[in-house]
């Protein structure tokens, strides 16, 4: 009887472990569902408004573009002259990062998404292009319906900026004279010893062409990309809100004939 009471108490204890152990795998798992709750909350209040730089961002390296009409009306098409520093801006806006290395481009394609709202997650494509003269056929093809031109020019190199006048003249002929949204974006302000484009050149420019707005940065310090960036991302949002209004009203509309 004593081994019995013995192995009784054995079993007691053990039992005692056990439901102990229960109770903190319950405490542990309420912990980890309000861990998960509080970083999905701070995640939301840091990412949902819209001036913050992007909640998710992707590369796609892609060598011809096949943009799906959607994706094709929310792109922001970057143009200019090769050594403008095009890639360098994009990547110094989407990941903050300073960009030395000058490899050319062809087409590059730089995804990232936002939230419009609690409920509204939208994806803006960025699209980086070549600089080169033999890629015309290809840039011409490109223009074809963005929602967003953004004409890079160099502050130090003068062609840089007669290269910005011809390509809005294409942008326009290609798009048939309709209007657009441009941006007219002078790099690398770090050289001011070398400035060849003083600021009123380009604003005075930027004006009468009707440009949404004139920018002057450097990729590689940063300065005034996130200003940029904010500006650019704002425009994006309020034409993909503007076309999805659009698109429900016409939907209203036709389920109004029946």
């Amino acid at each position: 009887s004593e081994k019995l009471q013995k192995y009784q108490k054995g079993i007691n204890h053990l039992q005692e472990e056990i439901k102990s152990l229960k109770q903190q795998n319950f405490e542990l798992q309420k912990e980890w569902k309000l861990y998960q709750a509080n970083i999905k909350r701070v995640a939301f209040e840091t990412l949902s408004n819209i001036d913050q730089k992007c909640f998710y961002m992707k590369m796609e390296i892609i060598p011809v573009p096949a943009p799906t009409e959607d994706s094709q009306r929310l792109r922001a098409l970057f143009l200019g002259l090769g050594c403008v520093g095009k890639t360098a801006i994009i990547k110094r806006c989407l990941y903050d990062e300073e960009f030395n290395d000058y490899d050319p481009t062809l087409f590059e394609r730089y995804t990232f998404r936002t939230f419009a709202d609690k409920s509204t997650m939208l994806e803006f494509h960025l699209d980086d292009t070549s600089g080169c003269e033999e890629y015309e056929v290809m840039q011409e093809n490109w223009m074809k319906g963005p929602t967003v031109f953004v004409l890079v020019y160099d502050v130090t190199y003068e062609d840089s900026f007669r290269e910005v006048r011809k390509l809005l003249k294409r942008v326009r002929r290609i798009n048939n004279f309709e209007e657009v949204i441009l941006y007219l974006v002078g790099n690398k302000t770090d050289l001011a010893e070398r400035r060849a484009i003083p600021f009123q050149v380009a604003e005075k420019f930027a004006k009468e062409n009707k440009f949404t707005a004139h920018f002057e940065m450097s990729a590689i310090t940063g300065d005034n990309s996130e200003n940029f960036f904010q500006h650019l991302v704002r425009t994006l949002t309020n034409k993909a809100l503007e076309i999805s209004s659009a698109k429900s009203k016409k939907s209203k509309k036709f389920l109004g004939l029946f």
